[in-house]
């Protein structure tokens, strides 16, 4: 969609929401409008959701229906196409865009939403270009999770400040990538000074990542297999998530992270409605309630990732909001939908890649 065009519609919202002009139900739902009522939430960041929903509950009367978590947006992706209904999600920012075009969100009424004031410029930007599909908003943030340079302090004091260092020599069986192929081609194509999402060398992208590959002691599968690989110094470089990296510091491994000057690869894990679900109201009230800044400090406090509603980080200690400050110097680069056939040719470079 055009930027001009979601911002129109964003801005045409809020200035609803301040005014108190058109339409009945502009400063949302009225206090015990949804009391009685229930809400089926279907969702990942089980510590934080089971936290915050007997408050929910407790606050509105609304009752909550949990249809337990999901491992991954495939899974629910498969089970919304299958006619499965639900009030209630997260998706990350791909699979958001993909949803949207699919006619499978219900667009959010931001007149309901009045803690959407919470987001900083960044994430109201993020909200009216990555979150959004023609001139309608289907989600709104929720946590970022970006996939920067992580590295071992103690066995490379030096910042990296590049993707170039998991291609340096010196590194040699200490390197690893995850074995993902969108990952691997983005981190390539920054590398090379491409476009992430579009690269336009594809026989460049090939050729870096099969020299590349002969520095690689491993392509690590699962979080839990390259937190092993980093406190036992198997792997002193590679990618991974920036929460993962500050549970190992929590842990005592000497590892950092840092966005590369090229930038990172990093997604939006949003709050969203699906079109068919029956309790639209008490969906946009709970997403709402999320935007509080007390209740959103919930999820930096519990899995610590960034946010980009600014009254959360006034609800938590300096320490931890200094530790999850987004730095404005940082770039990044959005996982944002991509058609089938680019998703597929870069499935069967990486597996080129691999059998090499």
């Amino acid at each position: 969609m055009g930027a001009a065009i979601a911002r129109r519609q964003f801005l045409k919202n809020a200035a609803a929401v301040a005014g108190g002009v058109a339409g009945s139900r502009i400063l949302g739902p009225a206090v015990g409008s949804t009391q009685g009522k229930e809400l089926i939430a279907y969702y990942w960041y089980v510590p934080v959701f089971k936290e915050i929903f007997p408050q929910f509950e407790k606050e509105t009367g609304i009752k909550i229906v949990s249809l337990g978590s999901y491992g991954g947006n495939p899974i629910w992706w498969t089970k919304m196409l299958a006619g499965e209904v639900w009030d209630f999600f997260v998706p990350s920012m791909d699979w958001l865009q993909r949803a949207a075009r699919a006619d499978l969100l219900e667009p959010l009424d931001l007149r309901q939403i009045p803690n959407w004031k919470n987001l900083s410029d960044q994430g109201k930007k993020v909200t009216e270009t990555e979150l959004s599909w023609g001139s309608k908003i289907y989600g709104v943030p929720f946590s970022m999770v970006i996939n920067p340079l992580v590295w071992n302090t103690k066995r490379i004091p030096e910042k990296p400040d590049s993707w170039g260092s998991l291609w340096d020599p010196r590194y040699k069986g200490k390197i690893s990538m995850k074995d993902e192929a969108r990952l691997a081609v983005m981190v390539a194509a920054l590398h090379t000074g491409q476009n992430p999402n579009s690269p336009s060398n594809w026989d460049q992208i090939k050729a870096v990542l099969l020299e590349q590959k002969k520095l690689v002691r491993k392509y690590w599968s699962t979080h839990e297999e390259m937190a092993e690989m980093m406190a036992t110094e198997a792997a002193w470089l590679s990618q991974y998530t920036d929460g993962r990296v500050r549970k190992l510091q929590k842990e005592g491994v000497p590892v950092d992270f840092v966005v590369p000057k090229e930038g990172a690869p990093a997604t939006i894990d949003a709050l969203a409605i699906p079109k068919k679900a029956k309790n639209k109201e008490a969906a946009h009230r709970f997403i709402d309630f999320i935007l509080r800044g007390d209740v959103m400090a919930k999820q930096m406090q519990i899995i610590g990732y960034a946010t980009f509603n600014t009254a959360s980080y006034a609800a938590v200690s300096p320490e931890l909001r200094s530790k999850l400050a987004i730095a404005k110097e940082w770039k990044f680069a959005w996982r944002a939908h991509l058609a089938p056939e680019l998703l597929n040719k870069m499935d069967s470079l990486w597996l080129e890649v691999k059998l090499g």
